[in-house]
């Protein structure tokens, strides 16, 4: 799934099958701070992917990824994420 303003992003964020998101920092109508303060409250791992060189607020802890990147590239770092996981039980 994907999300291209802050509105849609919230309500993606809430899909139970949500492992693993990557997030552009700057959506269409604002930042994607609160999507990231969601991510962290259902602890799903999440890379920022953004134009800026750092980030702000609950996003800050997260991984980062600068613009551009490649889709591999991409897919590896959230592979690394979910792999760091513990295991479920």
């Amino acid at each position: 799934m994907s999300a291209r303003t802050l509105a849609a992003a919230l309500l993606a964020v809430e899909d139970r099958s949500l492992s693993a998101a990557i997030v552009d920092h700057a959506l269409g109508d604002g930042d994607s701070s609160e999507v990231c303060e969601r991510l962290k409250a259902r602890d799903v791992p999440f890379v920022t992917y953004s134009g800026f060189a750092s980030v702000v607020g609950a996003c800050a802890e997260a991984a980062h990824m600068d613009k551009p990147a490649s889709p591999t590239a991409l897919v590896a770092t959230v592979k690394g994420l979910l792999a760091a996981r513990p295991a479920a039980i």
